[in-house]
């Protein structure tokens, strides 16, 4: 680019631990280093600003989630009209967006799939369809950042979107999340207090129901007394554990079980740990599967989740047949718990991350912008 770029994020909320927030980070960061001018809009921010980044927030009310997250849509509108930008890209589904970074999976699609057309008489649905409308139909002209080929397809079932207005995008996997060398791996377990025959399973997530770390704590407490003595389970994460701790007491596996809060040492975590869980009941992508293959950590991971494809084609770990069953995980953990099979399973993430991309998100994200940008200066 010959010349700097106005780019606006919008985001309702942000905190620092969250997988889109993470992405937006990565993206205005690849940004800036580009010389483009980088705002963003928000209602909430958590956490430390960014260097380079402007943060305004704009201020809205309503009775329910649904009628904010409208009027925070309207509030962002109004603020455009008033404030223009070469290239505004959303990470929530609105009107007057030029790009959009497809996060979360099509609402409408699942929410007919779970709940039937009745939910079509609901204000909620009425608001959220049509807030996702303006995006993907065939009347918009926003440009989708998609992370999955499953979903584009769900979103075209569904609206009928045109290929050419979708990039999909490789994952984007930071620099901090990297094979270890086993002195670098037995020096962490040390210092996380570690025994060397101690099998450390690691969630990372803040929203433990969909998470799914319920159905670790019920793994956890399914295996043999023995397996389970030797087991830790540490979840990382900025959610209420309160919930999630009841259960855990209930299953008498309170002693095997540790919150962390919100960390910013995941991918050393992550270095440390024997196998990433993550038996999420919806996850369009889940970074932290990619993150996890980066670091030679082999996954268990449901179905749902869009990357759970990396793990079929690196055979590192399981992806779980849906529907999800919680006899079929606990299978999976008890045989990830085979130090043999668990070798395996490190030796197959360590040359899947040497010999595939996992890398270049934001790099890609920044090139459609740029390119979107320069047409609509062109056209004006």
């Amino acid at each position: 680019m010959s010349k700097p770029l106005s780019l606006r994020f919008v985001l309702q909320h942000y905190f620092p631990y969250g997988g889109q927030q993470r992405d937006f980070v990565k993206i205005a960061n690849t940004a800036l280093s580009r010389g483009h001018r980088v705002q963003a809009l928000v209602q909430t921010w958590e956490g430390d600003i960014p260097d380079g980044i402007e943060v305004v927030r704009l201020s809205v009310s309503g009775h329910s989630n649904h009628r904010r997250l409208k009027n925070f849509g309207d509030a962002v509108q109004r603020y455009r009209n008033a404030y223009p930008v070469d290239v505004q890209i959303g990470f929530m589904r609105m009107a007057g967006l030029d790009v959009y970074f497809a996060a979360d999976p099509c609402y409408r699609a699942r929410s007919l799939r779970r709940y039937g057309y009745w939910l079509r008489l609901l204000p909620r649905f009425r608001v959220l369809s049509a807030m996702e409308a303006a995006v993907f139909s065939a009347q918009s002209t926003t440009h989708v950042l998609a992370l999955t080929t499953t979903e584009v397809q769900i979103y075209q079932q569904v609206y009928g979107t045109a290929d050419a207005r979708f990039t999909l995008l490789s994952p984007g996997v930071t620099d901090d999340f990297q094979l270890p060398t086993e002195t670098e791996r037995e020096t962490l377990r040390q210092q996380y207090g570690l025994k060397p025959d101690a099998v450390l399973l690691l969630m990372v997530g803040s929203h433990f129901q969909t998470k799914g770390v319920d159905r670790s704590l019920r793994a956890l407490a399914h295996l043999a007394a023995t397996d389970r003595s030797r087991c830790q389970l540490a979840i990382a994460g900025a959610g209420n554990p309160g919930r999630m701790v009841s259960l855990a007491q209930k299953l008498g596996i309170a002693d095997s079980v540790v919150f962390l809060g919100g960390r910013s040492d995941v991918a050393q975590w992550m270095q440390a740990a024997d196998l990433l869980l993550q038996p999420s009941r919806t996850e369009l992508a889940g970074m932290t599967i990619v993150e996890a293959l980066s670091c030679q950590l082999p996954v268990i991971a449901s179905g749902e989740c869009g990357y759970a494809s990396h793990i079929r084609q690196s055979g590192a770990g399981r992806a779980l047949a849906t529907p999800f069953t919680q006899s079929s995980f606990a299978e999976a953990l008890q045989h990830g718990l085979d130090p043999a099979k668990r070798q395996a399973w490190r030796t197959a993430a360590a040359h899947y991350s040497n010999a595939h991309s996992l890398r270049g998100l934001a790099t890609a994200a920044i090139a459609v912008i740029e390119r979107l940008g320069s047409e609509r200066r062109a056209e004006r």
